[in-house]
């Protein structure tokens, strides 16, 4: 029984998306919907859909609370979901998460996982004023198919794995902050620019 209760204290997010409006299944984060243009975020047979065909629509998540206590830059985390690119993919770069300020504020260390569109890989970066640090995905996307992706942080250090096999590890130190969410679906730049178009699932943070 106490293994169990220490099993899910380590878990600070986890989003199975089976009924709408989302929530956050621990209940210590608030889950957002943010929507610009002509941009949506659904359900969709047990998946969140995210609806941006073109550069002017932003549907997104916006998840604070309990997160921001993982995500100051210090701590060890796994976070993992499954995405599904669409099919009628027309967009240049796609935002599947973002792990920083919203608003952005300048100098605050930040995570970004997107897609460019014209080789189908996947970009994983730790970036803040003094630049950043880029991994590119050894597999190529398919449309229409799901994958699993996970960003494992051991202190300065972080490994990309997309269907449990390593894509590679950055190293970055991150500076400490307080007050970083985790978007789904858009950067943390003012610009809806990019946000994603597809699906995600099953989306977690676990503290290690």
């Amino acid at each position: 029984m106490l293994l169990g209760i220490l099993k899910r204290s380590l878990n600070y997010l986890k989003m199975d998306f089976n009924s709408f409006p989302f929530i956050d299944l621990t209940g210590i984060n608030t889950v957002t919907q943010q929507q610009s243009g002509g941009g949506s975020v659904s359900l969709s047979n047990g998946k969140a859909f995210f609806n941006n065909p073109t550069h002017d629509d932003g549907g997104w998540l916006l998840i604070d609370g309990g997160v921001q206590s993982i995500l100051n830059g210090q701590k060890d985390f796994d976070f993992v979901f499954k995405f599904t690119l669409a099919a009628d993919l027309s967009k240049n770069v796609l935002f599947v998460a973002t792990i920083g300020r919203f608003p952005i504020v300048w100098g605050i260390s930040v995570i970004n996982i997107g897609i460019i569109t014209s080789d189908l890989k996947l970009r994983t970066s730790v970036q803040d004023n003094l630049g950043y640090v880029e991994n590119v995905s050894l597999i190529t996307l398919q449309l229409g198919q799901e994958y699993s992706y996970k960003l494992q942080k051991r202190g300065n250090n972080f490994e990309i794995f997309i269907n449990n096999v390593s894509q590679g590890t950055i190293t970055r130190a991150m500076n400490q902050d307080v007050n970083r969410v985790l978007l789904l679906g858009k950067t943390n730049g003012n610009s809806i620019i990019g946000c994603f178009h597809g699906l995600i699932d099953d989306c977690s943070l676990l503290l290690k």
